[in-house]
């Protein structure tokens, strides 16, 4: 007899909604490109899309 345990260990499951999802990429996209900008132009990442 084979039997499931749940929740197996080392798997988690959450559940995100699209609006959440969309919400954390595009979050993640702006950091990134915040990342890039800094890069390109020797400021600080941190700063980046501060007005001077």
């Amino acid at each position: 007899m084979c039997r499931t345990h749940w929740p197996r260990r080392g798997r988690v499951y959450i559940h995100l909604s699209g609006r959440d999802l969309a919400d954390n990429l595009g979050r993640g996209m702006d950091h990134i490109h915040a990342w890039r900008i800094g890069m390109l132009t020797g400021m600080d990442a941190a700063t980046a899309g501060t007005p001077q």
